[in-house]
Order: structure tokens, then C-alpha cells, then sequence
């Protein structure tokens, strides 16, 4: 009895048939739907390295503002004390002699 009920657990169902269906075939892409389409990737790929700059530019000036807090023993930056900052930046740099101007220029190569 046990060898009845095993063979009919693992008997197979009889497969139903089943009309495939066709397959859509495939049209070319005419010449302006292909421009389109490099066109619409290129787009893309120029947005994505737009975000990549803009990530890395973030992430430098949080980090050298995180610089600039810790070397001033702590200060939170705010808007005036950047704008100070960039201006003796400025004039630091307008005088070609300067440790800063010097570091720029090997810098910028």
C-alpha cells in the first residue's frame, strides 16, 4: 500500500497542450530612431558625470571645511567667516611669491 501512494506522488500529470505563441519579430530601428536613442544615451552619460563632479566637489568642500573647523580649534563655519576667509584667500594668492600661490600653481601643474 505505502509503494501505491509513492507512485502516485510521483507519478507525472499529463502535460496540457498549449498553442505557443508567435514570436513578434523584431524591426529594425530606422536611422533617426538609432540617432535618438545615442542621443538620448549620451545625454545620460553627460547628466551622470554632472553628478559625479557635483559629488565630488561636495564632498571636498565638506571636507575642507571640516579642515578649517578643526584647525581653528573647533569654530562652526557660517557665511561671514567663509566670505573673510575667501577674501584673505584672494589676496594671499594675488601675490605670486606666497606659500599659497606657489602651492596653487604646482598644484594646478
Amino acid at each position: 500500500m505505502d509503494i501505491d501512494v509513492l507512485a502516485l506522488q510521483h507519478s507525472e500529470e499529463p502535460a496540457t497542450e498549449e498553442t505557443p505563441k508567435p514570436k513578434r519579430k523584431r524591426q529594425a530601428k530606422t536611422l533617426e530612431q538609432r540617432i535618438a536613442a545615442k542621443e538620448e544615451e549620451l545625454r545620460k552619460l553627460k547628466q551622470q558625470a554632472k553628478n559625479e563632479a557635483r559629488r565630488l566637489r561636495t564632498r571636498r568642500l565638506v571636507t575642507s571645511a571640516a579642515t578649517i573647523e578643526a584647525e581653528a580649534g573647533h569654530v562652526e563655519l557660517d557665511e561671514t567667516i567663509a566670505r573673510w576667509l575667501g577674501q584673505r584667500l584672494a589676496m594671499e594668492l594675488a601675490n605670486p611669491e606666497s606659500e599659497l600661490a606657489k602651492h596653487v600653481d604646482r598644484r594646478n601643474g
